[in-house]
C-alpha cells in the first residue's frame, strides 16, 4: 500500500471512529498502525508537556486547513474533527499520545489523579412484605417467591415464572431500584423486558391481572412489551403516562431533568401529560412533558443518543454541558459542581461519542480537549465531586 493509499485509510478508519461506526475489526487496524507507528521523535521531545504536544497539533491543523480557532471553539469536541481529514488523524493522534504519555507521567494532570470507576449491573428488588434482596450478589436461581418465581438468570438479569401455587400473593407489587452508578434489566411476568439505567426506581405487579398492565416509572427505562390486545401497557411518570399495545420505547423522567422524554423506536404508543395534552407517536419520534406545563410531540429523535445508555455510550448530539454533567453524575455516582467563572459552560453545546465502560476521566479528558472547559476531581463529604472550571 502506498503512503497516499495508507494515508486515505487512516483518515477513512477515523471518520468511522468519530462518527461510532467503526467496527471491531477496523478499531483492531486502527491499533496496528498507531502501534507500528515511530514514535521515537517522542523521546527525543520528551520534556515537552502533553499540553504543549496538543497545542502545538492543534496549531498546526488550524494553520494547514484555515480554520478559526473560534469556529473550532465553538462547535467543540469530535464535531469539530469532521471538517477535515487532517484534523481527524492529528486530534485522534494527539489523543493517543495523551495516553502513552500519561502512562510515563501519571501526575500529568493532578486535578484529575482521582479515579473515578464506572457504575456496573447494581440494584435492589423490594417485595411486597418488605423484604430486600441486592440482585447483584444474589446468585444464580430462585431469589424469592411471592405472587411468582423470581429467577435469576446466567445473564444476570432477572425475571418472573408464574405457576398455580402463586395465586394467594396475586395482587403482590415489586419494586426495583437502581442507584447511582447502577444499572439492571428485569423480564416482567407478562413476558415484557425492561432495562434500567441509573437511579432508576420500577414498580409492577409480580404478576399481571385483569385487562391492564400497569408500572411506574421515576428515571430512565427502555421498555420491549410483549403485545397484548386485551391488556394494554401503561407506563405512569409522575409528569407522562404512555400507553402501548406492543412495542419498543424508551421514557426518561427523572426529577432533575426540565421534563419527561419518551422516544418510540418501533410500533406506537400514546403520550398524555396531567393537563390533557396528547398525542400519538411513530417511530423515530419522541414527546416532551416539560415540568413548566409546556407539551410538545413528533419532532424526530436522535435515536443513537436516547440509547446511548443502553448500548454502553455517552453520546452527545450537541448537547449542553449542564446536560452532559447530570448523565456523568448519575453513572459514577458523583457530584457536580460549577467554579464561578464557569456558569456560563452550562449551555455550551458539546458533540461526540466516548463509552461510559472507563473511568470518568476517559469522558472528562474528551471533554477537555475542546480547549473550553477543564475538571478537577475533589473528595466531597458524601461522595467524589466534580469541579467545572473554565
Amino acid at each position: 500500500m502506498s503512503v497516499q493509499e495508507q494515508s486515505n485509510r487512516i483518515i477513512e478508519l477515523a471518520r468511522k471512529w468519530t462518527t461510532g461506526t467503526i467496527s471491531n475489526e477496523e478499531i483492531a487496524e486502527f491499533n496496528a498502525w498507531y502501534n507500528d507507528f515511530d514514535d521515537t521523535v517522542l523521546e527525543e521531545e520528551s520534556e515537552e508537556t502533553v499540553a504543549e504536544l496538543e497545542a502545538r497539533l492543534y496549531e498546526a491543523t488550524v494553520a494547514q486547513e484555515g480554520i478559526s480557532r473560534r469556529s473550532i471553539h465553538r462547535i467543540s469536541l469530535w464535531k469539530c474533527i469532521s471538517v477535515a481529514a487532517a484534523v481527524i488523524v492529528l486530534v485522534i493522534g494527539a489523543w493517543m499520545l495523551r495516553d502513552r504519555l500519561s502512562a510515563e507521567n501519571p501526575d500529568r494532570n493532578t486535578g484529575i489523579s482521582q479515579a473515578l470507576p464506572s457504575g456496573g449491573n447494581r440494584a435492589v428488588l423490594t417485595l411486597a412484605n418488605g423484604r430486600q434482596v441486592l440482585l447483584d450478589e444474589a446468585l444464580k436461581g430462585e431469589v424469592a417467591v411471592e405472587g411468582a418465581r423470581v429467577i435469576k438468570n446466567a445473564d444476570g438479569l432477572i425475571s418472573y415464572e408464574i405457576t398455580a401455587n402463586d395465586r394467594k400473593d396475586s395482587l403482590a407489587v415489586h419494586t426495583v431500584s437502581t442507584p447511582r452508578g447502577g444499572q439492571f434489566s428485569v423480564v416482567l411476568g407478562d413476558g415484557s423486558r425492561v432495562w434500567m439505567n441509573a437511579a432508576t426506581t420500577l414498580r409492577y405487579p409480580a404478576r399481571f391481572t385483569g385487562n391492564k398492565r400497569e408500572v411506574q416509572l421515576d428515571g430512565e427505562a427502555y421498555f420491549e412489551i410483549s403485545a397484548s390486545s386485551k391488556a394494554p401497557f401503561s407506563v405512569i411518570t409522575p409528569d407522562q403516562r404512555v400507553d402501548v399495545l406492543g412495542t419498543g420505547f424508551n421514557v426518561k423522567a427523572y426529577k432533575d431533568e426540565p421534563g419527561t422524554y419518551t422516544t418510540l423506536m418501533e410500533g406506537a404508543v400514546k403520550v398524555s401529560d396531567q393537563n390533557k395534552h396528547n398525542a400519538v407517536l411513530r417511530p423515530g419520534q419522541f414527546a416532551v412533558a416539560g415540568k413548566d406545563g409546556s407539551f410538545n410531540a413528533g419532532a424526530p429523535a436522535n435515536v443513537k443518543a436516547v440509547l446511548d445508555w443502553k448500548n454502553g455510550e455517552f453520546v452527545f448530539p450537541g448537547e449542553p454541558l449542564e446536560s452532559v454533567m447530570r448523565k456523568i453524575a448519575r453513572w459514577y455516582d458523583v457530584e457536580v459542581e460549577y467554579s464561578k467563572n464557569a456558569e456560563e459552560l452550562k449551555t455550551e453545546l458539546y458533540y461526540g461519542s466516548v463509552s461510559r465502560w472507563g473511568d470518568a476521566r476517559d469522558v472528562l479528558d474528551v471533554l477537555s480537549m475542546t480547549g473550553t472547559v477543564k475538571f478537577s476531581i475533589n473528595q466531597g463529604t458524601t461522595r467524589k465531586k466534580i469541579i467545572v472550571m473554565k
